[in-house]
């Protein structure tokens, strides 16, 4: 530590948000701690504060500025301030104790700003040095088993190994985690899967806790072409997929769109990619010839995400966008093994999926190479081919009626026939049948007319 103990000095004493405490030092005792001390020794500059001061926590954080707070029992609260927040504990213990119950070694640092002392007493430096991320005990996950998912968070935002006994810990005690918040689980699921290399630190039994059925894909192939089960082929997917984001290949002519896209969406995509194939275990079959099947794979692993998705407290918007492209993964696919891609046939596509069509690109292409990589050309081509035609036609792809159109014009009450309608007149608008709105109405009051809805164009009494 000799060495390093200037270098983490010239840094935290250099930092903005340490300036702003040091006025206070004469009347508390502060520390510096957990993760704030771990991204200065590994030379990253942090954006916000973990601060442990000797007594009333509260008074100190108003020192600095409006608190608000996270955790009252525990005299936990938070400052924030332009350039990032100051999260501020309040201790009755030693500081050494303080550290031993937190979640990790790499976590359980403090730099006394008052004497200038270092604390370390899990030996957190050392496997900071070795990029391993250990427990400090098993006692510290089973209390908060949310430390869980932090731990594969920090291990793969990092690139560390996570030390066996740890993954042991882990393991075993993956099925509490349900018993933690739905908001908790759901931020550290984002946190988690915004990183570059999630494929790696999937733990099955850490998923199947949070995604019921995902160990059950361990029991089915996973494909004609290669060897390995339905679970290896979910996470290798996903490693995949993250190959092609990070070598912004293949689909070459449109990673500038393509990477926007995934600053918005990729963490939900990495998400999909992970549990596209959740319930072919439930829906496996095999035919008289002994071909394998699983019909409707893909509308119940949409329904279940919906379920699932709800008890985790993904939002409304993040549910539709997993269940949609779950529901849809099979379409690249399939439209991949046609002699010719008609125009149609993209026009549909780029109806329904719109911007998505590009995460979609994506997934199949790592679900192909995923899956031995023999129909990789072909569903790479057909990506290429409904991209390209997504970004120079898109504009003309819109919906040319709506509900409230057909209810104004026919005074029918809403319901399932209404979008019955919708579907027929948006079908032949791309099919190029109708070309207007007018004329759209004109095929609705046609169809209205032949099953006997409407007479002469007007209502049926």
């Amino acid at each position: 530590m000799a060495g390093l103990k200037p270098y983490l000095e010239r840094k935290l004493l250099s930092h903005p948000l340490v300036r702003k405490i040091i006025p206070y030092k004469k009347g508390f005792s502060i520390y510096i701690v957990g993760g704030t001390i771990r991204d200065f020794l590994l030379g990253k500059n942090p954006v916000d504060l973990d601060i442990v001061v000797e007594g009333d926590g509260k008074a100190f954080a108003e020192k600095l500025g409006k608190v608000i707070p996270l955790k009252k029992e525990l005299d936990e609260w938070r400052v924030v301030f332009k350039d990032g927040f100051i999260d501020v504990l309040g201790i009755d213990v030693p500081i050494e104790e303080d550290l031993k119950r937190r979640d990790f070694t790499i976590n359980s640092m403090a730099y006394h700003l008052n004497t200038g002392r270092f604390f370390d007493p899990m030996n957190g430096i050392k496997d900071l040095e070795n990029n391993i991320l250990r427990a400090n005990s098993e006692a510290s996950i089973v209390s908060d088993p949310i430390r869980i998912l932090r731990g594969l968070r920090i291990s793969s935002e990092l690139g560390f190994g996570i030390e066996n006994e740890t993954m042991s810990f882990f393991r075993v005690h993956a099925q509490k985690i349900r018993k933690s918040a739905g908001e908790r689980i759901h931020q550290e699921l984002v946190l988690f899967f915004s990183r570059d290399n999630t494929g790696d630190y999937i733990v099955p039994e850490v998923f199947d806790a949070l995604f019921p059925g995902f160990m059950e894909m361990e029991k089915i192939g996973g494909g004609r072409n290669t060897s390995i089960n339905l679970l290896e082929h979910s996470i290798l997917s996903l490693k995949f997929l993250e190959k092609c984001i990070k070598e912004r290949s293949p689909f070459e002519g449109f990673w500038k769109k393509i990477d926007e896209y995934i600053r918005n969406k990729g963490y939900l995509l990495k998400i999909f990619t992970l549990l596209h194939d959740i319930k072919k275990p439930e829906t496996f079959s095999e035919d008289e010839n002994g071909n394998v099947h699983f019909y409707g794979h893909d509308e119940l692993g949409a329904q279940w995400f919906y379920d699932v998705g709800k008890s985790l407290r993904f939002s409304k918007k993040e549910i539709e966008y997993v269940s949609r492209m779950i529901k849809n993964h099979m379409w690249l696919h399939l439209l991949s093994s046609q002699p010719e891609i008609t125009e149609r046939a993209k026009r549909r596509m780029i109806f329904k999926l719109g911007e998505d069509v590009m995460g979609l690109a994506i997934f199949s292409y790592a679900d192909s190479m995923a899956s031995g990589g023999v129909e990789v050309e072909r569903v790479v081509k057909a990506g290429e081919e409904v991209l390209s035609y997504y970004f120079t036609s898109k504009r003309e792809i819109k919906r040319i009626l709506y509900g409230r159109d057909i209810i104004k014009e026919f005074g029918l009450e809403p319901g399932p026939f209404i979008g019955h309608l919708l579907a027929r007149v948006q079908s032949a608008y791309e099919d190029g049948y109708v070309k207007t709105k007018e004329e759209a109405i004109d095929y609705v009051r046609k169809i209205l007319v032949d099953e006997g809805i409407i007479k002469g164009g007007m209502k049926d009494a």
